[in-house]
């Protein structure tokens, strides 16, 4: 009886290695993303602070540069929220494209592991139809012994 032997064994641990770089990018871009979130949440925060901290809520008196240096670090806190926000929705769509490679690379791994069973499978029954073929062909041979051994 020979071994099994699949062709594209190769090609199959090509697949499964690219699955496993496709399912380490995933997690490197989710980590991002959770890096990106926490930004964004930092940000908001630091708005949040600058607007409470703003000169007329005492009821003092400010001036003109006051007010212009509030509403320049307020636009700069609105800003970097903003910036922030876009780099969270930026690493959201890395995410779903890596996700989407990591999909593709498992439904090529998985193909080839039903085409390894399937040819593994017509294998073993190719081999047990030799093996019957040759327990006949013995069986015959013995039968046709013994009847030349009685005659």
């Amino acid at each position: 009886m020979r071994p099994f032997r699949f062709q594209l064994e190769s090609v199959r641990a090509l697949s499964e290695h690219a699955e496993a770089a496709a399912r380490l990018g995933l997690a490197s871009e989710l980590t991002a993303g959770l890096a990106r979130a926490e930004e964004l949440d930092a940000a908001s925060s630091m708005l949040e602070g600058a607007r409470q901290n703003v000169p007329l809520a005492d009821g003092s008196v400010v001036s003109a540069w006051d007010l212009l240096a509030t509403d320049a670090y307020l636009q700069r806190r609105e800003s970097s929220r903003n910036a922030a926000l876009e780099a969270l929705l930026l690493q959201e769509r890395r995410i779903e494209a890596q996700r989407n490679l990591l999909i593709e690379a498992s439904r090529r791994r998985q193909t080839l592991e039903k085409l390894k069973l399937r040819r593994k499978s017509a294998h073993r029954a190719e081999q047990e139809r030799l093996e019957l073929a040759y327990l006949n062909e013995v069986s015959l041979l013995l039968h046709d012994r013994r009847l030349r051994d009685t005659a």
